[in-house]
């Protein structure tokens, strides 16, 4: 069973490589059975060992095709825009690979920062709160123009969050990947602390509606609700005392707790909020200006 299993993936790999929309091909030709073929081999209770599938594969002979396994399995699992052009994946980069949930796992590892014990006395914030208190929430770009510019991003306080796309299947695919690292990554779990961190971020559906506007959260579900209530029940039952991003809940913690940032905040959300309410502001100002000038012109000012 395991060998057929294999045979069916490597032949499903290689053809997905060769032409991914090869309209004779019986799977890949029907978008909803490609889909539910690839959220079957994502399961966790479905994996066959990785080192099995790549030793079978250099064992089948393909000489028309020079790229790895572990390359065709990205093709296939992943966007071909977000893999390195014309670069063969080697083994070693995914030394320890345990199976395609491993591997899924492992494409999403964020870059390399402390990990430390999350302090329980530290309150997080939703993001209407930290919006309201002037934070600024940007989708993560790659660097173009601006990495020649590093100091420009200390001007102003901002959270950097990657996009976070919301579709029918990812609820599923997120409880692989965070049983998966319960199990075997208690340790190390970047995927449960990056949806904990959502979870701080997200109480309600007006928290979701700021970060779909600042283009942080790509909303497929149609429902706002719907989209806090699943990042919600997803930290359930979730263990965990260390944190990639205790830090970050550290500094939000604090600039939260300032009141000089709340109230420069309210003042321009009150005062400037838009163009219309800061040329009103502008205008006030300049009128209220040239009327104290003129109270007080008879006292300042004597006729020569």
């Amino acid at each position: 069973m395991i060998l057929e299993d294999s045979i069916f993936i490597i032949e499903l790999f290689l053809r997905n490589y060769e032409d991914p929309k090869d309209e004779k091909d019986y799977i890949l030709s029907k978008p909803c059975l490609k889909d539910g073929i690839m959220q079957d081999l994502i399961l966790l209770e479905n994996q066959l060992p990785f080192f099995i599938l790549d030793r079978l594969y250099d064992l089948s002979g393909f000489t028309g095709i020079r790229k790895g396994f572990l390359t065709l399995a990205c093709i296939y699992f992943f966007d071909r825009k977000k893999l390195p052009d014309d670069k063969e994946l080697s083994t070693d980069e995914m030394k320890g690979v345990k199976h395609f949930t491993d591997l899924y796992r492992r494409f999403y590892h964020p870059p390399k920062h402390e990990i430390r014990e999350q302090n329980i006395d530290q309150q997080p914030h939703s993001a209407t709160k930290l919006d309201n208190a002037g934070l600024i929430f940007e989708k993560w770009e790659p660097p173009v123009c601006l990495e020649k510019f590093p100091k420009l991003n200390r001007f102003q306080i901002r959270l950097v969050i990657p996009e976070f796309v919301v579709h029918d299947r990812i609820e599923e695919i997120f409880r692989n990947l965070m049983a998966l690292e319960q199990c075997h990554y208690p340790d190390e779990a970047y995927i449960c602390n990056y949806i904990k961190q959502l979870d701080f971020l997200i109480n309600r559906e007006e928290d979701v509606e700021l970060l779909v506007d600042k283009k942080i959260i790509v909303n497929s579900l149609g429902s706002n609700h719907a989209v806090a209530k699943m990042i919600n029940n997803l930290c359930r039952e979730i263990v965990g005392t260390k944190s990639y991003y205790s830090e970050v809940i550290e500094d939000l913690d604090n600039y939260y707790n300032s009141g000089w940032n709340r109230n420069m905040a309210s003042l321009r959300n009150v005062y400037f909020r838009d163009i219309w309410r800061s040329t009103a502001t502008v205008v006030g100002f300049v009128v209220l200006l040239i009327t104290i000038l003129n109270f007080l012109r008879p006292f300042v000012f004597t006729n020569t």
